[in-house]
């Protein structure tokens, strides 16, 4: 988790992405090929507050008109981009082996066929 400009963040397998949480149970989607393997999966965003004290900011404080204001988490809001939060799609990367087994499936029934 890292805690960043009034909001939560997550960080999935020691990788550079990281999904915003803009409200508490909003559902973060991921789906990573992770040393060849597909992880694919949702995760709920829990409350800023329970996981962000004052200790695990980033960002400690925010300068405004030369006034330091502690930053803290910001209320709950909906993404500025739509309510789909995640990975986008990937095709499938085992759709590869469909091709290869499909003539070996041919060549099966074509020798059992003439025995």
């Amino acid at each position: 988790f890292l805690c960043i400009d009034g909001r939560l963040h997550i960080q999935i397998f020691n990788s550079t992405n990281v999904y915003t949480c803009f409200y508490t149970g909003q559902i973060v989607h991921i789906r990573q090929i992770v040393n060849g393997w597909l992880r694919e999966g949702s995760i709920r965003c829990p409350p800023c507050t329970e996981i962000c004290n004052d200790d695990q900011w980033v960002d400690r404080y925010v300068s405004q008109d030369s006034d330091m204001e502690k930053v803290g988490c910001l209320p709950d809001s909906k993404p500025p981009h739509g309510s789909y939060i995640g990975d986008v799609p990937l095709d499938e990367p085992c759709c590869a082996f469909k091709w290869f087994f499909r003539p070996v499936i041919l060549i099966i029934v074509i020798f059992v066929i003439c025995l």
